[in-house]
């Protein structure tokens, strides 16, 4: 009958064991009678990711000139950049595939009758700005080529950078 006594309890024993229990919780206790107002704070953390729309045209018809670059609904984290720029620094026209040279030039993009190169065409940096940049379409290197139909392909690179430095 001991034995049995002793595996009872020794059971209750593991069982415990086995349940959760908070003892550790850091949770705070408010002891009242009932008859004060008490108030108590608990500590709330949230985040709102950084947010931004740039907007390129997806297509440039034949006789227009300029290019609309533009940012909307920006929401940048103090130190957090938005960068964007010409892949090449320029747009390489030629009929079809052609890799000859009187079928081929290169187009530039200028701003404010700048080459752009390469360099920032748009350069976000706080929550409040929504700019717009007009770029023109330097057309100059293509007066000596053969005539036709010349198509090419702006890439533009758009850069995020949360202000960690890069290796």
């Amino acid at each position: 009958m001991m034995k049995k006594r002793l595996v009872a309890f020794g059971l209750a024993g593991v069982m415990l064991m086995g349940m959760s229990m908070n003892v550790f919780a850091a949770d705070v206790e408010v002891n009242y009678t009932g008859t004060e107002t008490v108030e108590q704070g608990t500590k709330i953390t949230a985040t709102v990711p950084d947010r931004y729309t740039i907007v390129i045209p997806s297509e440039i018809s034949d006789g227009v000139n300029t290019v609309a670059l533009s940012a909307k609904d920006v929401s940048l984290a103090v130190g957090h950049t938005v960068d964007v720029s010409l892949k090449n620094g320029k747009v390489e026209m030629a009929i079809g595939d052609s890799t000859k040279e009187d079928e081929k030039y290169d187009l530039l993009l200028k701003k404010d009758s700048t080459d752009v190169g390469t360099k920032s065409i748009i350069n976000l940096t706080t929550a409040d700005e929504t700019p717009t940049v007009n770029l023109t379409l330097d057309t100059a290197g293509g007066k000596n080529k053969k005539a036709g139909s010349y198509a090419g392909t702006a890439t533009f690179i758009i850069k995020y950078s949360d202000g960690t430095p890069s290796n």
